[in-house]
């Protein structure tokens, strides 16, 4: 993401480092290498000189990194601005008579050489697909989307000049209260950036069933239409979000998408084409104290720990298999329970007494897996078996993409 000047500390300044501990080191070989080190058998001032050198040398690697992490904004913004890209594209709606033709502004961030990452829902279903950079532009086209994480890679026609690649931070290592800044080209103008700070972690928003897939960034260094699918960049102009989401009416609340997973989801697009995910189609919830008394009441039984089924996605293993999901809503201050399905209390015999385990269950499924599935229902214990099967892109996945 930095340019290749600007990711380094002052060559002098480094010079002078290293010149100034080497005299230490030759130093200290002198003392203590003849009266102590010596009388090994290998010689003790080699051994002695290596060992400060390497020391040294971590020394020095540790400042200057401690001296990238403190940049200012002006040139984190410096260093980040030639990796990011304005998006525009058109999408022709042909089952419309009017407004048949929809716009949409975005960036993106140059990945490698002709790639550029940006958000699924700024380029899904395009017919053209253009990308600018310093009054350069470029025809791309998609290499592949991932609507349930809204990550897209595509592909230009040629490198546009002055741009660099991405330097990727590690998302994981965030913390709250982190200096971040967000670029991106707000409402059709050049580069512009926002400051702000983390304001939370792994925010799992109530958007689709599929949002546990991906946990978001929270910051409030504000996301401009036209700026999603930008880079959200630390201190050590360090790209560790791409900017996905805003809080409509709602100043300061804004999210991005983790840099960890943004590499994770690019890479097997560039290799697949899409992200293959094995299919349950199973969405519900883990009854907790809050729920339990409701299905007590409603089933007229004692209800045991499990996972309420509260939705089945059409067509999927699960459904075919015959799971029930609910049929009757319930609210609970502002929470909307789908009640009537079936429970689920163990998969494979692990039993389903925390979300926790639920998640850790669902991380590990692949293509292929047969589950053995034990559900209530009525009263009454069953078991059944669900083969999983690559997971399509559903209505549901692309629904927040309509205009």
């Amino acid at each position: 993401m930095r340019n290749e000047q600007s990711s380094q500390i002052n060559p002098a300044t480094r010079r002078r480092c290293y010149e100034f501990y080497q005299l230490i080191v030759w130093a200290l070989g002198d003392c203590l290498g003849g009266s102590i080190l010596l009388r090994m058998k290998y010689g003790g001032y080699p051994i002695l000189r290596l060992v400060c050198t390497l020391a040294l040398f971590l020394f020095c690697s540790n400042a200057e990194a401690a001296a990238r992490c403190s940049r200012g904004f002006t040139e984190v913004y410096q260093d980040a601005a030639p990796l990011v890209v304005r998006i525009q594209s058109i999408r022709i709606d042909p089952f419309r008579i009017v407004n048949r033709v929809q716009r949409n502004v975005g960036a993106g961030v140059l990945i490698q050489g002709t790639r550029v990452v940006t958000n699924a829902h700024t380029v899904w279903n395009a017919n053209v697909i253009t990308v600018a950079f310093n009054k350069q532009q470029r025809n791309a086209r998609v290499v592949g989307t991932d609507p349930i994480s809204d990550i897209a890679v595509l592909e230009i026609d040629s490198a546009i000049e002055g741009t660099a690649p991405v330097h990727w931070g590690d998302s994981d290592q965030l913390q709250v209260g982190q200096d971040v800044i967000a670029i991106g080209h707000p409402v059709a103008l050049t580069a512009s950036a926002t400051r702000g700070i983390i304001s939370g972690k792994s925010r799992i928003l109530p958007i689709s069933p599929m949002s546990w897939v991906t946990p978001l960034i929270q910051t409030d260094a504000a996301t401009l239409p036209g700026s999603s699918g930008g880079p959200l960049v630390d201190r050590c102009s360090e790209v560790v979000g791409i900017n996905s989401l805003i809080i409509r009416g709602r100043s300061g609340i804004n999210f991005a998408i983790p840099s960890n997973i943004v590499q994770k989801i690019s890479d097997e697009l560039l290799k697949n084409k899409r992200i293959i995910r094995p299919w349950h189609g199973i969405h519900g919830r883990i009854i907790d104290a809050t729920l339990r008394p409701i299905l007590e009441v409603a089933y007229g039984m004692s209800i045991p720990s499990g996972f309420l089924v509260e939705t089945l996605e059409p067509g999927s293993p699960a459904e075919r298999a015959g799971l029930n999901g609910g049929i009757v809503p319930v609210n609970v201050d502002v929470e909307e329970y789908l009640i009537g399905g079936d429970i689920i209390t163990k998969v494979n015999e692990t039993e389903l007494d925390s979300m926790e385990t639920v998640v850790t269950i669902a991380q590990e499924l692949k293509i292929g897996d047969q589950l053995t599935i034990q559900f209530m229902r009525r009263g009454q214990h069953h078991n059944l078996q669900v083969k999983l099967i690559e997971r399509p892109i559903l209505q549901g996945d692309v629904r927040r993409f309509s205009n």
